[in-house]
């Protein structure tokens, strides 16, 4: 079995498109989907690597799960963020995975081309916050 990752949205139809094609990139990863209305702090620490994303800044479905950020310490895996529609929406979710020390790949992923994304997905698995790559993946 491959890392256990776990995928956050917003649940927007943007958004799930998105997700879908994350699923497809992640062979032989086991992955969790959850919104961020739904998420479960258990599937936040026995994850090996995260991926979140939103159509807009502070939609109110992350409230709890910025709360939860905020007081975890997740530090050193890795973590990418995506959104359909809008940068500022890429700017909140730096902000809010900043106290869980997560290893924030440097390049999120802004609007929605299938033909890129896995390579980006392989990029942030592999990516341990310091600007190296862990392994291949």
């Amino acid at each position: 079995m491959g890392k256990k990752v776990l995928i956050v949205s917003d649940g927007t139809a943007s958004t799930q498109i998105m997700v879908q094609r994350l699923v497809n990139s992640l062979t032989g990863a086991a992955v969790t989907i959850r919104s961020a209305a739904d998420f479960l702090a258990t599937d936040l620490l026995a994850a090996e690597g995260y991926f979140l994303g939103c159509e807009s800044p502070y939609p109110v479905s992350f409230a709890s799960f910025e709360r939860v950020l905020g007081h975890i310490n997740l530090v050193g895996r890795p973590c990418g963020i995506f959104s359909p529609v809008q940068e500022k929406a890429l700017e909140y979710l730096a902000r809010i995975v900043f106290d869980s020390e997560l290893a924030l790949y440097p390049v999120p992923f802004f609007g929605d081309s299938a033909e890129d994304i896995a390579q980006w997905v392989n990029s942030v698995l592999a990516y341990n916050g310091s600007g190296t790559v862990l392994r291949e993946v």
